[in-house]
């Protein structure tokens, strides 16, 4: 039942076309502006060809066969280049294997995807860690009114600890993101409440159109780095919020230290 509901990214890189990943419309799970079919390397490589295998017709929705698809692809989620293809069963991605990539993005998703193969020299290469979402939209279809940002840096980072940028307010259904620049480098934010949209296996994720707060995880690395946490809030979205921005730990780091008293003569 797990595999036939087709709720899991891994079914388009097990090697088998009957396992599938589609959007779950059993609970009444609808992409944002039509998604887009995302899809992450997990590190750049290079790759001469990409094929995304649709297999029907009708999975093929809202493309439409023989009809140009327009798709997007990353080093570091900053600089995108177009690559244009035909829409068909198996669309077929031809990639220069000199430029390295990371990132894949579609300007809309299949209702279907069997499998997603990537080739070097002829040779599939392996997929063990790549990752594919469906249900957000493209960058182009989202139009920005309002944003916020602030720059910091932290000289200490507890064990545990992480951001929380709270939008306290309302700002609609999905209408609006935070994230932070780590030294200029993006860095999403994996966890928030309520929760992303998700393919769920039975419940879906609650819906609210206020108050959401996304949580950063704070590494070491980030110990001394200027980091910029900044809050987008999408055009034709209520923009009665304020952001604010809050560090914690879980769980509570507790620790001590021991002072010694000698008496001086």
């Amino acid at each position: 039942m797990f595999i036939d509901r087709g709720l899991w990214d891994k079914n388009l890189f097990d090697g088998d076309n009957s396992t599938s990943f589609y959007i779950a419309r059993r609970v009444g799970i609808q992409p944002i502006n039509r998604g887009s079919l995302r899809i992450d390397f997990a590190e750049t490589i290079s790759l001469d060809k990409l094929v995304v295998k649709v297999g029907t017709e009708h999975a093929l929705q809202p493309f439409k066969s023989e009809e140009a698809v327009e798709l997007h692809v990353s080093a570091d989620l900053k600089n995108w280049t177009p690559v244009l293809i035909l829409a068909g069963k198996d669309m077929v991605v031809d990639l220069d294997p000199e430029v390295p990539i990371r990132y894949v993005r579609f300007s809309g998703v299949p209702d279907k995807v069997n499998g997603i193969e990537g080739y070097r020299s002829g040779k599939m290469v392996d997929r063990s860690r790549w990752r594919a979402s469906n249900l957000f939209s493209t960058y182009r279809r989202v139009s920005i009114q309002n944003a916020w940002s602030h720059s910091f840096t932290l000289n200490e980072i507890p064990k545990g600890s992480y951001l929380a940028i709270a939008l306290e307010g309302e700002h609609g259904e999905e209408g609006a993101y935070a994230a932070v620049r780590v030294n200029g480098k993006p860095l999403g934010a994996p966890d928030r409440s309520v929760s992303y949209p998700s393919n769920a296996w039975e419940y879906p994720a609650s819906r609210a159109s206020s108050n959401y707060t996304y949580y950063v995880p704070l590494t070491n690395d980030m110990k001394g780095a200027q980091i910029d946490a900044v809050v987008l809030g999408l055009r034709n979205s209520p923009s009665d919020f304020k952001p604010e921005l809050w560090i914690t730990a879980y769980p509570i780091p507790f620790e001590q230290k021991q002072l010694t008293l000698t008496e001086v003569q």
